[in-house]
């Protein structure tokens, strides 16, 4: 998904300011370190960010925050706090949700876009921990997942093949993506609200702005990224410029700064460039996505910005 789409949609909104009295976003930056824990299943890759680094190592408690990232970038996400006792066993309790569905048949004006909705008292769901070597067992409302942490994911890129190179672009928007679904609006109408700019924290470490610029027949966005971790062993700094018109087509430019924390190796930088894919109705159309890993160039061809998912690294089921 493009804020492109999201651009289009403000510039046909004819319903004036949106809500401004609601909070942009209910998450806060957790206040204990966080570890990220993974899976892959049938067409998505879920993920959990926990407020401890101890998960399974009994009892803890933290923030709590659920993400289902599907294939075509469909995204779901929950948040909140958890507690375990000494036994691995206790509750997470989701005082949001959050969802934006990738919907290519419709107009862009009929995209629903982000859509958040507020828990109050907030919603409890049984949560138990339990280590199985290096993976965790965390079970929700009774349905057991095996979970990898993800630097184990990291530890298995590939850095110099071209197929390597598109697995880390699809690690590297998921992640992406995962700051789009907590931007209520976001590929919709309520974008408008943005025009004036809004901060958002990370769920583990720094932040990121959201700012619309109308112009005469033409719409500017930025999404401004400084020492944002979400996953707790992925950074992104940088800034994505798209320029579209009225039509939802036009382009992006500049680039985002990736630093993948592998465990063995230390930091690896990825670089994502803009500045050759272009944008028809508010989606990918055409170009390609240059690529720097670790200082050497690829070259991504522009669907794979809608095909995100982690199997060949962590197949589903392992």
């Amino acid at each position: 998904m493009l804020l492109a789409l999201a651009l289009v949609l403000a510039a046909c909104d004819k319903s004036g300011v949106h809500d401004l009295g609601r909070l942009n976003d209910t998450l806060s930056t957790c206040g204990t370190p966080t570890s990220t824990w993974v899976r892959s299943v049938e067409g998505a890759t879920e993920i959990f960010i926990l407020g401890t680094r101890r998960a399974g190592e009994g009892a803890s408690e933290g923030c709590f925050v659920r993400s289902l990232v599907s294939e075509d970038s469909t995204i779901e996400m929950q948040t909140g706090v958890f507690g375990v006792d000494a036994t691995g066993q206790g509750l997470a309790s989701y005082s949001a949700t959050y969802d934006f569905p990738f919907e290519p048949e419709l107009s862009p004006i009929r995209r629903r876009g982000v859509e958040r909705q507020d828990h109050d008292p907030p919603l409890e769901r049984s949560l138990g921990f339990a280590l199985d070597g290096e993976q965790l067992l965390l079970t929700l409302d009774g349905e057991e997942r095996r979970l990898t942490a993800l630097p184990e994911v990291l530890r298995r890129l590939d850095l110099e093949t071209q197929a390597g190179a598109e697995d880390i672009f699809r690690l590297v928007n998921i992640a992406f993506y995962m700051t789009q679904v907590r931007v209520e609006g976001f590929g919709a109408t309520g974008m408008t609200r943005y025009t004036a700019p809004a901060t958002f924290v990370g769920i583990s470490a720094g932040s990121y702005r959201v700012a619309i610029t109308p112009q005469r027949l033409r719409i500017l966005a930025d999404l401004t990224y400084t020492g944002l971790r979400d996953m707790t062993d992925i950074e992104m700094n940088g800034n994505q410029h798209t320029d579209v018109g009225l039509n939802g087509s036009g382009t992006t430019a500049e680039m985002l700064i990736y630093t993948l924390d592998h465990p063995d190796r230390g930091p690896i930088e990825v670089i994502v460039h803009y500045g050759e894919a272009t944008i028809v109705n508010g989606m990918s159309a055409s170009g390609y996505y240059p690529l720097d890993v670790d200082g050497r160039r690829f070259d991504i061809d522009y669907p794979l910005q809608n095909d995100v998912h982690i199997r060949t690294m962590l197949p589903i089921g392992e």
